[in-house]
């Protein structure tokens, strides 16, 4: 008893110099919020990252869909954007799914060539991208008729909404560390923006922008 006692103990304090540092920490992190980064500074982050992103609109206009379209559910934008940028690479693409499909959290993409969904515009992928978060947290779309071909599908069987960001990323794809390397993209941003101490992420590592094997 006092060993687990003890290791409660370390387990609430090593959170706290987590949250002290300005490193988000995984384990309980909420998926809706107010964001911790402009969207300034996410569009610079991109550019410095890569010049020449792939979009079928402005960068700028892409980052704003994010922040308008989360709103509209309390998700926080910044964590989409990052969860965004994991999965294409940022906006380099080059696997499964390609940009003019403006799939940009690998909706339907389950590996072994298949691209999965696309969308008419950029404004609609970042809806279904949204939205299909907002399946996972138990969240009804406003005017009932969702653009994620795949929402349905999720609020049926999610049963108990998710309650955190590391709920939902282990619901999301098979990888194991898929919620930390979100938070990884976050803790750039984070940095840029000047927020804590936040962390380096290599860029172009080998599994960015490679299709995670999902449940959609």
């Amino acid at each position: 008893m006092g060993c687990m006692i003890r290791t409660g103990v370390l387990i609430a304090v090593l959170a706290a110099v987590l949250v002290m540092s300005g490193r988000p920490a995984v384990n309980g992190m909420p998926v809706t919020g107010v964001a911790e980064v402009t969207s300034a500074v996410f569009v610079e982050m991109i550019y410095h990252n890569n010049p020449n992103p792939e979009l079928m609109c402005p960068v700028e206009e892409w980052v704003g869909y994010y922040y308008d379209e989360a709103g509209l559910y309390g998700i926080r934008p910044d964590l989409a954007i990052s969860q965004a940028l994991l999965e294409t690479g940022f906006l380099r693409y080059g696997n499964d799914v390609y940009p003019w499909q403006n799939n940009f959290c690998g909706l339907g993409a389950t590996g072994n060539g298949n691209p999965g969904h696309h969308f008419y515009s950029p404004r609609l992928g970042v809806r279904a991208h949204i939205q299909h978060m907002a399946a996972y947290l138990g969240m009804e779309v406003p005017d009932g008729q969702p653009v994620d071909p795949r929402y349905g599908l999720v609020a049926a069987r999610t049963g108990q909404p998710v309650d955190d960001w590391e709920d939902l990323a282990r619901g999301w794809a098979a990888d194991p560390d898929y919620a930390q390397k979100v938070i990884s993209v976050l803790e750039r941003a984070l940095a840029m923006a000047g927020v804590g101490n936040g962390t380096t992420v290599t860029e172009g590592a080998a599994d960015w922008g490679r299709p995670v094997q999902q449940e959609q």
